[in-house]
């Protein structure tokens, strides 16, 4: 097998597995991983104001009203006018959307522990390091972390 052939393996196999995740990390389907990254951040930054929301986001304001809206229209989170600033808009987190936040984190916790049994405490140990090595080096090579709003995309 030559070099070539190895990094191919290498990097369809991180991607098999990152779908897998992906697809059962425990987020309902008509949510989204961006709704739950928006929610993630509201918990973490109350009030904090659209425009800070889609930078955080790295989105244009236009695509985040838009599942803003959603958002409100079930319930999860609230818009309303910000008090110093009447032209700007705050946002926050409503029960709901605390009450989804933490019933999507159990889940994903019960299946990430499955996924993880997968593997002996020696094997999670040695990929551990060796993804974390790995994701610093691409780091380095893009020069620039990913922000995620502050979160890995994965929690």
């Amino acid at each position: 097998m030559t070099s070539k052939d190895n990094h191919d393996n290498l990097f369809a196999a991180l991607d098999r597995v990152m779908r897998q995740l992906r697809r059962r990390s425990g987020t309902q389907p008509h949510h989204g991983r961006a709704a739950f990254r928006i929610l993630r951040i509201l918990e973490k930054s109350p009030g904090i104001t659209t425009r800070e929301l889609a930078k955080t986001l790295d989105v244009r304001p236009a695509s985040l009203n838009e599942k803003l809206a959603a958002l409100e229209q079930e319930g999860l989170i609230r818009r309303m006018r910000n008090r110093e600033d009447r032209r700007s808009f705050q946002v926050e987190l409503l029960p709901g959307g605390k009450d989804l936040l933490e019933s999507v984190r159990a889940e994903r916790g019960v299946f990430l522990a499955t996924a993880a049994a997968i593997l002996s405490e020696e094997e999670r140990s040695q990929l551990t390091c060796l993804a974390e090595k790995l994701a610093a080096g691409l780091e380095q090579l893009s020069g620039s972390v990913q922000q995620n709003g502050g979160e890995d995309s994965w929690k």
